[in-house]
């Protein structure tokens, strides 16, 4: 079952959540078609250091269905806290065809 063509997915998203984080670019860790049951792995880049104790969701869509994944953020995987990898298992019951993302959340540290 095709999930999630290469080129079709996942190459750059807008982080609306803040006027100082603007940007991000999200690309798929190894680019080409997930299964259902598979795994997915997104490396993300940030213009502006993610707080300590601030973290993003990702959720991810197709493009001919209402079904949404939700992706976590994990620790950073630099210093400088701009650079993370987002992991993630796609559902056996997943919608085949293009999937996109369809929204960005971020999270900060004592805000409700």
């Amino acid at each position: 079952m095709r999930i999630l063509p290469a080129l079709a997915v996942l190459l750059m998203a807008i982080v609306g959540a803040s006027s100082a984080q603007d940007r991000a670019n999200v690309q798929m860790e190894r680019p080409g078609v997930v299964h259902a049951g598979g795994p997915i792995a997104l490396n993300v880049k940030l213009n502006e250091p993610l707080p300590a104790g601030a973290y993003f969701q990702i959720r991810i869509s197709p493009v001919s269905a209402d079904q949404q994944i939700s992706l976590n953020s994990g620790e950073p995987t630099d210093a400088t806290r701009t650079t993370f990898k987002v992991t993630g298992n796609i559902p056996e019951a997943a919608v085949p065809g293009k999937w996109h993302i369809s929204t960005i959340y971020l999270f900060l540290a004592g805000a409700s």
